[in-house]
């Protein structure tokens, strides 16, 4: 739980420890939590007639965690700065999706989500914001792919205080300062290979290419630089 990116995971985890004693003999500590998971993505989708099942139980816990899980293997997170080929190569080697229409499937649960500041480093302050339009309803929907190829979407430096990492992240709506996207999820519509690098004081993140026409560069230092258009990437676009 050390790990940046674990933040706000306390919560969730504890809330479902009862869940975990009481079933304990019957479904280990994964298959509770997949199950939970199932159940709530269940409950995104509107109206009563549809169920995501879990499909088979057996699943194992982490050998050295405790009850809860804390204090076991660390394994590989994935990054918020990915490019397409990265994200995909990920998703490959750690969940053993090699379809990258499986990889569009699951970054569409970010529909029914929302971040945390303090917790992620991403959104805005005082508030928690998603990668759509009223993500606190977390309602799973096409809107995260919509959104995504429909708005214009321009590049943000977001200053954070440690331990939180200062972020780059997408927004779209300045004056209102809404839904926001990472350089992994605007990844599965362009090609940030070779776009994406570390800014001057080694915030990764900084992508050096426009997502549309219309947007504009507004990195400090860096107005006056000859911005190209980001290629589109041809594996999930």
């Amino acid at each position: 739980m050390d790990n940046v990116d674990n933040r706000g995971l306390r919560e969730p985890i504890d809330g479902i420890f009862p869940m975990v004693q009481k079933y304990r003999s019957k479904l280990s500590r994964a298959d509770i939590w997949a199950i939970c998971a199932m159940e709530a993505a269940s409950m995104a989708v509107p109206g009563d007639g549809h169920h995501f099942p879990l499909h088979y139980i057996g699943r194992k816990d982490c050998a050295d965690g405790d009850e809860k899980g804390y204090g076991g293997e660390d394994h590989a997170m994935c990054s918020n700065d990915l490019s397409n080929h990265d994200m995909l190569e990920f998703f490959a080697n750690n969940f053993g999706m090699h379809d990258p229409r499986e990889v569009v499937v699951v970054m569409g649960f970010h529909s029914a989500s929302t971040v945390n500041r303090d917790n992620s480093g991403f959104g805005n302050i005082g508030r928690e914001d998603g990668w759509v339009e009223n993500a606190d309803e977390y309602i799973l929907s096409n809107k995260y792919y919509q959104s995504m190829k429909n708005f214009v979407w321009e590049l943000q430096r977001v200053e954070n205080v440690a331990p939180v990492p200062t972020r780059y992240q997408w927004y779209f709506d300045p004056l209102d300062a809404g839904p926001i996207m990472t350089n992994s999820d605007m990844s599965l519509l362009f090609d940030f290979n070779g776009y994406m690098q570390a800014d001057k004081n080694g915030v990764e993140g900084l992508v050096m290419c426009l997502t549309n026409p219309e947007a504009e560069f507004e990195i400090e230092g860096l107005e006056d630089e000859d911005i190209p258009l980001c290629p589109m990437a041809e594996s999930t676009k």
